[in-house]
């Protein structure tokens, strides 16, 4: 693994992109909210090339969440799935991780990713 860094999250969207094309997969992380809407484009490039690029999201944690309480980065509306929501049309899967499923889910949106690009 080896960390690239970039200015913005679509800059780096667009680097994993890049980077899928010539090693054949690979992972963005950024923030939650303004992080992961910002690399959208990015992303949704990815997909539509059949690119196999792993988005990784952080996010509030989960007692925030289920108290709907405010939080930065968020629209202050107790909604703390309306961005992944929004980028469901743009993704071959996706996963809330817990520590519970964290196992089980990585390796489903890695065989998912794997079986889109393939049948591509």
């Amino acid at each position: 693994m080896r960390w690239v860094g970039c200015c913005n999250e679509l800059n780096a969207a667009y680097a994993a992109d890049g980077y899928a094309r010539i090693r054949g997969a690979a992972a963005l992380c950024t923030t939650y909210g303004v992080g992961e809407l910002s690399a959208i484009n990015g992303v949704a490039g990815a997909y539509a090339e059949h690119l196999p690029v792993f988005h990784l999201v952080g996010s509030p944690n989960m007692a925030t969440q289920a108290a709907r309480g405010p939080m930065h980065h968020t629209l202050g509306n107790g909604e703390y799935d309306l961005f992944r929501r929004m980028t469901e049309p743009v993704v071959c899967g996706h996963a809330v991780m817990t520590p519970q499923n964290a196992v089980y889910e990585t390796e489903r949106l890695i065989a998912e990713a794997l079986y889109q690009t393939e049948k591509a």
